[in-house]
């Protein structure tokens, strides 16, 4: 989508949200998922979670960073649907392509790397579908990824160590 059509749709967006058109609690969800890849690089991981919108076709992440050079390099989408990221304006796209919308129920995964963590973008978008179509804006949120406890990694590292060790005395004892 060129910067043009982007700028329409966003317009198109404003205009039907600032009319009166109401904008739900929570017809739809978009949650979000970071990993550190190290080096300050992230990976993140979207899902996409249609509760009510009939012929939900477009859902942005309106708070992209400009410019980031992994994220146009590593975008990813599931079968059916098309992503997109404007480094001009800030918004990774993810829209129904050749499925006729987001379906009732959850999309995933839409994924990227990035060298933006949580909290310093990705936190908010924009979405529009709906008959007569309807403009929602709402807060990404954050799904914790589960990180390994301390003390499980030491004790495996400790386990693989001493059985590293048992192997090496065994092929060093006399008659192996």
């Amino acid at each position: 989508m060129g910067v043009i059509q982007r700028f329409a749709a966003t317009a198109f967006l404003l205009a039907i949200s600032g009319a009166g058109t109401t904008v739900f609690g929570a017809p739809l969800d978009v949650f979000a998922a970071s990993s550190a890849l190290g080096g300050g690089v992230f990976h993140w991981d979207i899902s996409v979670v249609n509760n009510s919108v009939p012929d939900l076709f477009l859902v942005s992440l309106s708070d992209a960073p400009l410019f980031d050079p992994l994220i146009d390099l590593s975008l990813t989408a599931p079968t059916g649907f098309l992503a997109n990221y404007d480094e001009g304006l800030g918004f990774v796209d993810f829209l129904a392509a050749t499925v006729d919308s987001f379906p009732i129920g959850e999309t995933s995964v839409f994924s990227f790397d990035s060298l933006f963590g949580p909290g310093a973008a990705f936190t908010s978008f924009q979405a529009l579908g709906g008959l007569p179509p309807q403009g929602i804006i709402g807060q990404v949120q954050l799904v914790a990824v589960p990180e390994p406890n301390p003390f499980s990694t030491l004790a495996m590292g400790l386990t693989v160590l001493a059985f590293w060790l048992a192997v090496s005395r065994a092929r060093k004892a006399p008659g192996a």
